[in-house]
């Protein structure tokens, strides 16, 4: 009975974060399919196909089709599924901060929850949460988290080994960003208390033999080994490399700006605080290395989980690819906290830890609004094509790429036709619809905007931005006018 009791009260801090993460993310339940959201929900849908072309994440594919088979196209269904894994997320950052300190007092114990509370409302990963795809980054995220709990917690042997083999191959069958269990799992071994250093032989031939399987797994089942979109991250000079490390760390601490000069005073104002901060963090903490360790161990977490937005980059003028940065945003949280912790000595920790939470809190719903805005621009655009459609092809130009990273009609125009029950075989998107950098990234000004018809010229031809579309008899045009 009593271990029924126990087991109970360790999910009560689960089933806190997640009624919070529904409190707090409950304002996107109602938004619609973003871009390649079309596209997955109908192929793993109606379509029945086995996962998108060109990418290798089938257990990833695999919830949008329990999805679809369980609820429909239902957009809400979808994102409160994100929702629930973001909460799950939050609270696997709640029992990795106190994992990570040998013997947790009442400060680690409350710091833990701030740890957790943190991740939760951390602004500049929303990518992960509130587009339906972007539940990819959350799902590896579950696993390599639960991995590294098993490796420091469970105290069988072959359990351990097994139940962290299992993670690591449903992480990568996820998304990539799971790769990086093994490298996360050697600051675990070297700064916490192993349940068994005897194991790191069999653990780590475990890593390759998983490791080695999912990638003969993924060279069999696709074209190529290295698909087109990861081939992309990987064609870079060194220096570009190079160069996305600040702007990767800067991206952690700062919202977009389009305002390029100004972003960059922002950036080196911000590597002048933080090299301030780590001198005083030096000084204070010199000769305190039981207390100093456990932020040791997070920072080198958090720098090793940056290794994917170091190759692919991060945007510093939009939030577009923050998805990356939703694995190295659960160790900085607890980065953030223990620094507190171990710097402020008074109560004023908590009022410190307050005041972070409610920063975050206020950018996060900042960042909310241009997904609330994409998802108007969608519906209004899916909504608007019925009443143009002619006996002949329907053309349509200019469909909006994306509000501040917030995705549109990037992809998936066709299946959000499909979608909603409408006939492709007369639509036809014409051309790239970035024509300059105010149209590449829409601001909150230009409103939701509307389609428009296009008038031929005297030979029948479509003129938009250098593109000539001859226009068949009953064919029509229109284009997408930001107003």
């Amino acid at each position: 009975m009593s271990v029924g009791l126990g087991q109970i009260r360790a999910l009560v801090p689960w089933l806190v974060f997640v009624l919070a993460a529904f409190a707090v993310f409950g304002v996107v339940l109602d938004l619609s399919f973003l871009s390649d959201d079309h596209v997955a929900i109908w192929r793993t849908g109606p379509a029945n196909e086995a996962w998108r072309h060109g990418f290798f994440r089938p257990l990833s594919e695999l919830t949008l089709r329990l999805g679809h088979w369980l609820h429909g196209p239902s957009p809400s269904w979808h994102r409160a599924f994100n929702i629930a894994l973001h909460g799950t997320n939050a609270f696997l950052v709640f029992r990795l901060f106190r994992s990570g300190i040998p013997e947790p007092g009442s400060r680690i114990v409350a710091g833990s929850w701030f740890a957790g509370a943190i991740f939760l409302v951390y602004p500049f990963h929303l990518e992960s949460i509130v587009w339906i795809v972007g539940r990819e980054s959350s799902l590896a995220t579950f696993f390599v988290l639960l991995g590294l709990l098993a490796a420091i917690g469970v105290r069988s042997r072959p359990l351990r080994i097994a139940f962290v083999g299992v993670c690591f191959m449903a992480g990568m069958l996820c998304y990539g960003s799971a790769l990086l269990l093994p490298v996360l799992w050697l600051p675990l071994l070297l700064w916490t208390p192993s349940p068994d250093r005897r194991a790191t032989v069999p653990m780590a031939a475990m890593f390759v033999v998983v490791g080695t399987s999912w990638f003969l797994c993924r060279s069999a089942l696709l074209p190529a080994a290295i698909d087109s979109y990861t081939g992309g991250f990987l064609a870079h000079s060194p220096s570009t490399y190079l160069f996305n490390v600040p702007k990767v760390i800067a991206r952690f601490f700062l919202p977009p700006r389009h305002n390029t000069v100004e972003q960059t005073r922002l950036i080196i104002t911000l590597f002048l605080a933080m090299a301030a901060v780590i001198l005083h963090l030096f000084r204070t903490l010199k000769g305190r290395r039981s207390e100093t360790s456990p932020l040791l161990l997070y920072v080198a977490l958090w720098l090793i989980a940056c290794a994917l937005p170091f190759v692919a980059g991060a945007s510093t003028r939009t939030s577009e690819s923050d998805r990356f940065l939703y694995m190295p945003s659960a160790f900085l949280a607890c980065a953030l906290v223990q620094g507190l912790l171990i710097s402020v000595r008074s109560s004023w920790v908590w009022s410190a830890l307050g005041v972070v939470i409610c920063a975050c809190s206020i950018q996060m719903f900042r960042g909310i609004q241009p997904w609330r805005q994409a998802s108007m621009i969608t519906e209004k655009a899916v909504l608007d094509v019925p009443s143009f459609i002619p006996k002949g092809r329907l053309h349509v130009f200019d469909l909006p790429d994306e509000v501040n990273g917030a995705f549109i009609f990037r992809h998936g125009f066709a299946e959000a036709m499909l979608l909603n029950g409408l006939d492709t075989a007369h639509v036809v998107q014409e051309g790239a619809n970035m024509v300059d950098d105010q149209q590449a990234h829409l601001v909150e000004t230009l409103g939701v905007g509307r389609l428009t018809i296009v008038q031929p010229d005297s030979a029948g031809f479509a003129r938009i931005h250098g593109l000539v579309v001859p226009l068949r008899d009953r064919d029509r045009a229109v284009q997408w006018s930001l107003r």
